[in-house]
């Protein structure tokens, strides 16, 4: 858990993860730094499940959520932001769903929007276009093949996250450990180029097998501190990321590809390599794209064996 100046609200969340069906946890909080009650909250409870790490001075967003993820030692890591809640069988439910194989790396969840100001007109327009993203998904099942999740998301244009916020997420240690954490260089949606990553291998991904359940609650109680955001950056990614692009090796590796998955122009993806016009939106699913040529090109080359599922 991933906090900082979460005072109002992480007595809720930690009552929420203490309150788990499934008791055999251990609670992780990321305090960066903060500068009010954070800490003073958390430590007021004796449970020796719960651990309190924090941070000498302020750290960016990413680098937290990184640190919390480090600093645990469980096989499976549940994340949840200090300002949502878990349904009583959350852990339970999708932590039976990870162990169902051992070859499962990722379960994820719909959850139910809070609002702090049920008035908020605008709000409420916000939590009835994002609350059920996961519906964006074609027929989307309790077991399905990720490399098809993540190509009904390339096909989308990459808009929004339909797997959700890491809240919505259980990952297992052992994939984590392959694929990474979540890349610093980011400063937003560092979120979802993790999960298109999980996705885009040879993997399957485990939903709740009803669609009209939640299992976690997310609170929208307003946007993140412009302190934390840095304001002198109001892009996705670094400039410097677009500056150096390694386009050489996105055109080898996309450029007439032995193998092409449907739903995506190559030939117009090849054009724009060419003349190295790829923006901050298109960078994000190109480079991934690349990843999972890359490894198929490996795949292909090395001796044939079973799938990997991870």
């Amino acid at each position: 858990m991933p906090a900082y100046n979460a005072a109002r609200w992480i007595g809720e969340a930690v009552d929420s993860v203490l309150a788990q069906t499934y008791g055999e946890l251990e609670l992780v909080v990321s305090d960066n730094a903060s500068t009010d009650d954070t800490a003073a909250i958390v430590r007021s409870y004796d449970d020796p499940r719960i651990r309190l790490e924090t941070t000498s001075e302020l750290i960016p967003p990413v680098h937290n959520h990184n640190r919390s993820v480090s600093l645990s030692r469980g096989s499976f890591v549940k994340f949840l932001h200090a300002d949502d809640l878990l349904m009583p069988t959350c852990l339970e439910e999708m932590l039976a769903m990870a162990l169902d194989d051992e070859r499962i790396g990722l379960v994820f969840a719909p959850r139910e929007i809070l609002l702090d100001d049920p008035e908020d007109e605008e709000n409420v327009a916000w939590r009835q276009e994002h609350e059920r993203l996961s519906d964006h998904f074609a027929g989307l099942e309790e077991r399905n093949d990720g490399r098809a999740l993540f190509r009904e998301v390339l096909a989308s244009g990459i808009e929004s996250n339909w797997v959700g916020e890491p809240s919505a997420v259980m990952a297992s240690r052992a994939c984590l450990d392959r694929v990474g954490l979540f890349d610093p260089r980011l400063r937003q949606i560092a979120d979802l180029d993790l999960w298109l990553f999980f996705l885009s291998l040879r993997a399957e991904v485990k939903f709740p097998d009803t669609r009209t359940k939640t299992l976690l609650r997310r609170v929208l109680r307003g946007r993140v501190p412009d302190e934390i955001l840095d304001r002198r950056d109001k892009t996705v990614f670094d400039e410097a990321m677009l500056a150096n692009i390694d386009y050489a090796t996105l055109r080898r590796l996309l450029v007439e590809p032995e193998h092409r998955f449907a739903g995506i122009d190559y030939d117009v993806l090849a054009d724009r390599l060419r003349r190295e016009e790829i923006g901050i939106v298109d960078y994000l699913w190109v480079t991934r794209l690349a990843s999972v040529h890359a490894f198929l090109a490996t795949e292909m080359a090395a001796t044939p064996q079973a799938p990997v599922h991870v």
